[in-house]
């Protein structure tokens, strides 16, 4: 479904983001935050994206804004590309910097 390396920063998602993933996944997104000053979700493994989907990435990204912490989203495929740009969202791709002065490790 997902795998981290912490030592990289790296969240690897190899599963749908849909409804059906959305809770489980929040979770695991949200400890792998925590753990990395930066963190990249790479999405390369996502087959479907739904809305369930979209309000995972946009929780995530306002949870590192609100932590200082970095996230860039990578290799999103094109259910990714197509849903963001469907409902104008494509500017969640845009990479959140860490917070500058930011202490987290």
């Amino acid at each position: 479904m997902y795998s981290l390396d912490a030592g990289q920063g790296r969240l690897r998602v190899q599963c749908d983001l849909t409804i059906f993933q959305a809770a489980q996944l929040w979770q695991a997104f949200g400890e792998a935050l925590e753990q990395a000053r930066a963190l990249e979700v790479d999405l390369a493994g996502v087959g479907e994206f739904d809305s369930a989907g979209l309000q995972l990435l946009l929780m995530l990204r306002q949870a590192a804004i609100a932590g200082g912490r970095g996230l860039r989203l990578s290799n999103p495929g094109a259910a990714v590309v197509e849903t963001l740009a469907l409902v104008g969202a494509s500017g969640l791709l845009d990479e959140v910097p860490p917070a500058p002065g930011s202490d987290l490790q």
